[in-house]
């Protein structure tokens, strides 16, 4: 009896890393274990997506959406769910900083669950790519170009074997407006540094493929983490560091379009409180406080309607 008492005090949290352990561990055949770092991260895992859920359930219930399915723990599908959970920690990406991990869930007709999508933000994509990179970077730097700023590249030559740039911003309170971007890589090895630019045209062809609202709610936000994915393309993968959450990781954009193409008819969008997040990206692109616009946040649920109510907490 002292035992069962202990486990129903634990953290909530805590009963959730021990979950995705025991899942993974039954499904995949493999005992894991974590150090405090990994708990630490699945930890913040849990508050991100415990969070998430909580506000779309508030918001499906203030919006008297009693024909979907209620947005609850008791609903994800745990065993993709625990998976993911792994390979996300396995690259280091913590839920908690900003634009590492979005959790975006999509109800799977199939399972009658929620599939919860972590979704890699620019950030956390940059975080891991630096980790596995055949040559890690010192450093890396990302900005905006805006027309009155002044911006000349050294490209590398013949006679030139560092490759540079001069930067400077002449009126900082007017800046104009933005005609591209660029991202420096900065090795011990000089003569390594690579640097990047992105063109206005870049801009209008990322836009096209992108989210139409926030790209023209925050043009800016969304220019850079352009430039962000640009650069971390840029770091070649050490293939002695590859592994399946590496291959998962760079997979998701795959994924994003081939879900988009198989469930566009039945897209469904639902606002939440909190950040403005690039549901197809997963990335925070304005921070509610920061913002004027009203403070929502968009995340798709796609897939048949289901009856229910209330919101039991976490399945385990």
């Amino acid at each position: 009896m002292a035992g069962k008492k202990q486990e129903i005090t634990k953290p909530t949290s805590e009963r959730f890393t021990n979950a995705v352990l025991a899942e993974f561990t039954q499904n995949a055949g493999e005992i894991m274990a974590w150090g405090p770092h990994q708990k630490m991260l699945a930890q913040h895992l849990y508050i991100k997506i415990d969070t998430q859920l909580a506000e779309l359930e508030a918001k499906r219930i203030k919006n008297n959406e009693t024909k979907k399915m209620p947005i609850k723990w008791e609903n994800i599908n745990m065993q993709k769910l625990a998976v993911d959970t792994i390979r996300r920690i396995e690259l280091g990406l913590d839920a908690l900083a900003p634009n590492h991990i979005s959790p975006i869930p999509y109800l799977n007709g199939k399972t009658d669950k929620y599939d919860l999508d972590l979704r890699i933000g620019y950030e956390g994509k940059m975080f891991y790519r630096r980790e596995i990179a055949i040559d890690p970077p010192k450093d890396v730097r990302i900005e905006l170009v805006y027309s009155a700023d002044e911006f000349k590249p050294n490209m590398k030559s013949v006679k030139n074997q560092v490759e540079s740039y001069e930067f400077r911003v002449i009126n900082a309170f007017d800046r104009g407006d933005v005609v591209g971007g660029f991202g420096y890589i900065i090795y011990d090895d000089e003569t390594k540094n690579k640097l990047i630019f992105v063109t206005k045209k870049d801009f209008e062809k990322s836009e096209k493929k992108g989210n139409v609202t926030f790209w023209k709610g925050y043009p800016d936000n969304m220019r850079y983490k352009t430039i962000v994915h640009r650069v971390a393309d840029k770091l070649g993968i050490d293939p002695k560091k590859m592994n399946a959450a590496v291959a998962d990781a760079e997979s998701q954009d795959e994924r994003d379009f081939e879900r988009e193409v198989d469930e566009n008819a039945n897209k469904t969008v639902i606002d939440i409180d909190g950040e403005k997040v690039d549901t197809e990206s997963g990335e925070v692109v304005e921070e509610a406080q920061n913002s004027e616009e009203p403070q929502t946040t968009e995340a798709e649920l796609v897939g048949a309607d289901k009856g229910g109510n209330g919101n039991k907490g976490p399945g385990f």
